[in-house]
């Protein structure tokens, strides 16, 4: 998650990503990272993470055995992150709204075909800003839930215009 604002929201992440791990299995959600791709006023503050950490009830659900690990990559640029994923076999996902997909088709999510890659990583925006172009850039597929047209909803091109760097009214963390 790239620039989140509101601690609820990722903890919210955290808790169902923990819901979606089998015991004794591989398979599921092991990490939520969180980046700061615009620097330090989106960088998580100590009292952010612990917020999200409370909010995800990750050491107090009783089903969550495994719960899934926050990792909070370096201020900056998560392009060598991301990089490094790629390198290590990840299909990286961006998960925005359609207006938002500038770069490369985009596709619903439930007809993107995940089932043929065995590690996967979704990535999303904040509340204020969706991803930077250059994280859609380095993204393999480029996915949106469908859902009720939004007006609000410029598109890559208009806001590129207005200088406006990724701001997605319709699927946001």
């Amino acid at each position: 998650v790239d620039c989140p604002k509101h601690a609820p929201n990722v903890g919210a992440v955290l808790r169902q990503a923990s819901v979606l791990q089998t015991p004794g299995n591989e398979d599921g959600v092991s990490a939520v990272l969180l980046s700061s791709s615009l620097g330090d006023p989106y960088a998580p503050s100590e009292k952010f993470l612990k917020s999200v950490v409370r909010i995800s009830l990750a050491d107090r659900h009783p089903s969550l055995r495994q719960p899934t690990k926050l990792v909070v990559l370096p201020k900056g640029d998560p392009a060598e992150s991301l990089r490094t994923l790629i390198e290590e076999g990840f299909l990286l996902v961006a998960l925005e709204n359609k207006e938002a997909c500038g770069c490369g088709p985009a596709q619903a999510l439930w007809k993107a075909p995940l089932a043929k890659h065995r590690k996967v990583a979704f990535l999303a925006g904040g509340e204020d800003v969706g991803l930077s172009e250059s994280i859609l850039d380095l993204c393999h597929l480029q996915c949106f839930i469908p859902g009720a047209e939004c007006p609000l909803a410029l598109g890559a091109d208009v806001r590129r215009e207005l200088g406006q760097v990724g701001y997605n009214p319709t699927l946001n963390l």
